[in-house]
């Protein structure tokens, strides 16, 4: 449960956080090509290939809650109304 109180911190975060120039990227779109470009890579490998590719900087350390962050997103689940859902695993 306690994944699910931090989610909104971070989709307000990734909302504020945005690379400067012409065409603004925030950090979880960035994650979301480097993941449709790299697939399932480890969090150094992403870390890396984003900085490079796009000239954003997301810690490793981040890159589990931008995954997190993806898949409710993919599963139409809000951060700050959750609800149960077929393609959340379950949590005990």
């Amino acid at each position: 449960m306690a994944e699910l109180k931090l989610l909104p911190q971070i989709a307000d975060l990734s909302m504020k956080l945005q690379s400067r120039g012409p065409n603004p990227m925030t950090k979880i779109e960035a994650f979301r090509q480097a993941v449709a470009e790299m697939g399932d890579a480890g969090s150094q490998e992403m870390s890396a290939f984003i900085e490079r590719k796009f000239g954003i900087v997301i810690s490793p350390l981040y890159i589990p809650l931008f995954q997190a962050t993806l898949r409710f997103q993919r599963c139409g689940i809000s951060p700050e109304k959750p609800k149960e859902s077929s393609c959340l695993p379950s949590v005990k």
